[in-house]
């Protein structure tokens, strides 16, 4: 009786496309996201001009110089590269790559090339034009050809004098500077590029407030590289804070709930402080970094015009069109079509119509505000201090690759569409937001953190989509996180944390007493789980792309989905010889719920309710995984409840057992709640089908579906199943209460029981 990942995880497939590009310099336009593509967002940066209102910060370039374009990629698909210089209007000024009709894209043999010293042609200057970098995923295509991710940079390109280039992170351009060659000579010792444009948190344990260590983190260009890792005592940027966390793990967890996120990643938690704070302790068998986040169920896909003045550039934002509708006015041949694009200067309005403000903005990141000193690279938290880190985030898929049977790809991989494009259920679907939100990391509230040794760091994020997470800073919003501490010993990591109940703003979700869409993920290293062949394969960069605490992409098998309710939403009650478990609970009431009973004759009868019309399973598992569970799956249709012995053996259909060793003891269907009742031996004569009873084991509440009241065949699940939080242990020796009379005879303790859970659930059903 093993039931199925289409029956009892509801591990949805979390079909992913992840690239995962923006320019580092010259710094892309805010919002700076790093899932931009042609599928979801318009042409030709997928990001509007100065989105946050405040201008637009343009990089000075010297005309005719050479530019050493740099980018961050969190993901190597295979496929080449192309920069370019637009002029205002998106159409194509000149090429900075050798591109022809036969090689549209450059360096598709090095998938892992992260700048490129690009040369400005001679005599062509802008007062406003657009520096855009575009991305190839090969893996994947469009109804109109190529699929891109877009990164674009605002930039001025003139006959400037190199005293006349701005420095960023309080950088000075020498007054003897060589217009050859400029180098800003950079204030801090933490500023390095040749405008000072890259900015680290720290450079020694100083720079960390003497509250932890200064730890060079990765090695591309996603700054800060080098970041502060904090004591037990300290938490938040440079370690500033003091955490009332100094232990990370307590001795007692009695007081916490528990859930089993996967075979490498479990929780405890629960809410403290007269409810205004919750309490989680997540542990990871990882080395890298570990990502929680959550939001409402039921939530619009409207949530993702925030921020507003990013909503413009989605295809279904605000006066947008549905995906798939062909390619946006001005976008020229930009998608890699086999046409070269070197003639499209003849096409191009001229520049100088320039609408809006352009000159207010402050310098590299800091399109925020006027201050004069930019924030640091990869920090585009505006006018806060915090850096951006890295935060590559969390796409989730739990219990491993779940949904093998699946036939759209994981991303890295695949000669058919990209996921999204033109099908439903996306949170980019529904025209403006009138869909629900589907996609695991849409609009997600999270915590994101990694550890080394005895120090570690931590920080509040926000997901608006694929892109990586942001720190909340980044949307002008409060990190929220109160008190924390981590560590990693043998390649566990564990993070303890606190947080606000209540959200500080719209880059936060209130924790209520309700079940939330949850997410998790963990960072990869090699060897890596790209379900499909990347521009790793056969890279130089194929043993090192994902480093230790690196935030980028966290590959197939670590991430995961569920639904929680952080209140406590499963109600366990347990011994050897009985118990109940109810699942789905909110505001104390229980939507779902499980009783059993030991009888001294060696079996256990089973009670289970849940509102729905659909069907029902149990499933009993020894790691919470789907393969290798016994499952019993039933409905009631027409006053005739049927009841199934299932076994899962893959992520496929769950096959009936040849041998059935479950007894209907009788089924309902009241008021939209299914009810069954039935028993099974502890140890049955099927060795292969049936797992014991006895000893200790997960259950497992999952919820259909339809089903085929002929055939018997039932489609996936409607929902995540539930798991319990822990292991049940039955043990029949220790169970005396003499088994109950037979269907039909006088009401038995077993049958009262049933009549008792029957009457329950249609009243809960009423209040739901």
């Amino acid at each position: 009786m093993k039931a199925i990942n289409i029956i009892l995880l509801s591990l949805l497939a979390l079909s992913t496309v992840d690239a995962h590009i923006r320019l580092s310099f010259p710094k892309a336009r805010m919002y700076d996201l790093d899932f931009l593509d042609n599928v979801r967002t318009r042409s030709p940066c997928g990001m509007p001009e100065n989105a946050t209102g405040n201008g637009v910060y343009k990089t000075k370039l010297i005309a005719g110089s050479t530019v050493d374009v740099t980018w961050h990629m969190a993901f190597p698909h295979g496929g080449g590269f192309r920069i370019q210089i637009l002029h205002r209007n998106g159409t194509i000024a000149h090429e900075l790559t050798p591109t022809s009709s036969s090689t549209p894209w450059f360096s598709t043999n090095n998938n892992t090339v992260q700048n490129y010293m690009a040369m400005l042609p001679n005599g062509f200057m802008c007062d406003h034009c657009i520096l855009r970098l575009t991305r190839n995923a090969k893996e994947w295509v469009t109804a109109n050809g190529a699929y891109i991710f877009w990164s674009c940079a605002d930039v001025e390109i003139k006959n400037f004098g190199c005293n006349q280039l701005d420095c960023y992170n309080g950088g000075n351009m020498p007054a003897n500077c060589n217009n050859a060659s400029p180098s800003c000579t950079c204030s801090s010792n933490m500023a390095t590029g040749d405008r000072c444009q890259y900015m680290n948190e720290c450079e020694n344990n100083a720079d960390c407030n003497n509250n932890g260590q200064c730890i060079t983190i990765n090695q591309d260009y996603y700054y800060p590289i080098k970041q502060c890792y904090c004591s037990a005592g300290s938490y938040g940027y440079k370690c500033a804070k003091s955490s009332s966390l100094t232990q990370v793990m307590p001795s007692d967890v009695t007081s916490y709930s528990y859930t089993k996120l996967n075979k490498d990643s479990e929780i405890w938690y629960k809410v403290i402080n007269s409810n205004t704070e919750i309490e989680v302790i997540h542990k990871t068998t990882t080395k890298s970094w570990a990502a929680l986040g959550w939001r409402p169920r039921g939530l619009r896909a409207s949530c993702q015009f925030f921020p507003p003045g990013a909503a413009s550039g989605l295809l279904t934002g605000p006066g947008g069109s549905a995906e798939g509708e062909g390619r946006p006015e001005g976008e020229g041949n930009a998608e890699g079509t086999a046409k070269p694009e070197g003639n499209a200067e003849s096409t191009a309005a001229p520049e100088g119509n320039a609408e809006g403000n352009t000159g207010t903005a402050a310098p590299e990141g800091n399109a925020e505000g006027n201050t004069a000193t930019a924030a640091p690279e990869g920090n585009a938290e505006g006018s806060t201090s915090k850096p951006e880190g890295n935060a590559e985030g969390s796409t989730s898929k739990p219990e491993g690759n779940a949904e093998g049977s699946t036939s759209k790809p994981e991303g890295e991989g695949s000669t058919s569409k990209p996921e999204g494009e033109g099908e439903g259920g996306n949170s980019e679907n529904g025209g403006a937001g009138g869909a629900a939100v589907a996609h695991p990391m849409d609009c997600m509230d999270m915590i994101i953190g990694s550890a080394r040794g005895n120090t570690f760091r931590l920080f509040d994020y926000y997901s608006r989509d694929r892109s990586t997470p942001r720190m909340d800073a980044f949307y002008s919003g409060q990190d929220s996180v109160t008190a924390a501490v981590g560590s990693e010993v043998n390649g566990v990591t564990t993070l303890r944390w606190r947080k606000k109940l209540a959200a500080d703003g719209q880059s936060d979700h209130a924790i209520t007493d309700a079940i939330m869409d949850v997410i998790y993920a963990y960072g990869q290293k090699h060897p890596y789980s790209h379900q499909f062949d990347s521009g790793l394969v056969n890279s130089h960069r194929m043993n090192n792309y994902y480093g230790d605490d690196e935030l980028k992409y966290h590959g197939f098998q670590n991430r995961g989905r569920s639904t929680l309710n952080f209140f406590g939403g499963n109600r366990l009650v347990t011994n050897q010889c009985a118990g109940s478990w109810g699942n789905g609970c909110a505001a104390g009431r229980c939507a779902n719920n499980l009783m059993w009973n030991v009888y001294n004759d060696g079996t256990v009868h089973f009670t289970m309710t849940a509102n729905t019309d659909k069907w029902i399973a149990l499933g009993i598992s020894d790691n919470t995984m789907m393969r290798e569970t016994d499952a019993i799956v039933g409905w009631v249709n027409g006053g005739q409840a049927v009841l199934k012995d299932r076994y899962i053996t893959s992520y496929a259909p769950p096959a009936i057992d040849a041998i059935g060793n479950v007894v209907l003891v009788n089924g309902s269907l009241t008021n939209g709640v299914t009810s069954l009742s039935f028993y099974r031996k502890i140890n049955t004569t099927d060795t292969q089908t049936d797992i014991t009873l006895h000893g200790c084991h997960y259950f497992i509440f999952g919820i259909g579906g339809n089903y085929n009241q002929a055939t018997y065949v039932m489609s996936k699940h409607a929902s995540t199943p539930f798991v319990t939080s822990r292991k049940v242990c039955l043990d029949g020796s220790r169970c005396t209460t003499s088994k109950p009379p037979s269907t039909g005879s006088a009401p038995s303790v077993f049958t009262m029981t049933h009549l008792f859970v029957t009457i329950f659930s249609v009243l809960v059903a009423k209040l739901f």
